[in-house]
């Protein structure tokens, strides 16, 4: 098994559900769960030790990383990466600009995002054309009339290039946040 290095620590687990990180993958390995697909490790958590709904999808997906089956930022479909920023502008004013397919083209380029839901200053939702994919963008009200944009990029089917995307992502809220200036 690779080192434990879960985005929680092991305090706050064994807080959670009585084991810290390393006694529950120790349990899992010697129930043979390295074999098991992640639906089985999740229900038998949760049917065998009582442990809730998400601290089994938890422990689940942080045992399959440390044997090796999931990699960072791998999800049932595919890879998904987020980034955020924070916008001088309220969540109205932003949404509207994220909506108004001209002023998107001010930071997207024209065709690569097709919008198939939304909820008005909330978030919006749709098809990255460009590479394929699934694109949520949420949107949170901070103090002083600033919005918080998160940008969640799903359904990704390649792991080359997470970090490239990541990185533009990254790049197009700079620009999202110079063409609302």
């Amino acid at each position: 098994m690779k080192p434990i290095s879960p985005r929680i620590s092991a305090e706050a687990v064994k807080t959670k559900t009585g084991r810290d990180w390393k006694a529950w993958f120790a349990l899992l390995q010697k129930a043979g769960a390295a074999d098991w697909p992640h639906p089985a490790i999740a229900a038998w958590l949760g049917k065998t030790h009582k442990v809730d709904d998400w601290w089994s999808q938890m422990i689940a997906v942080e045992y399959e990383k440390s044997t090796g089956r999931r990699k960072r930022n791998q999800k049932p479909d595919g890879y998904e990466i987020s980034v955020s920023r924070t916008l001088t502008a309220g969540a109205g004013a932003v949404y509207n600009f994220l909506t108004d397919g001209e002023r998107r083209g001010l930071w997207l380029k024209p065709h690569q995002f097709t919008v198939t839901t939304s909820a008005a200053n909330k978030r919006i939702r749709g098809a990255w054309n460009a590479a394929g994919g699934t694109v949520e963008m949420r949107l949170a009200g901070k103090t002083g009339g600033k919005t918080q944009i998160t940008v969640q990029h799903m359904k990704i089917q390649e792991e080359q290039g997470i970090e490239s995307l990541r990185a533009y992502w990254r790049d197009r809220l700079v620009e999202l946040a110079q063409a609302m200036e």
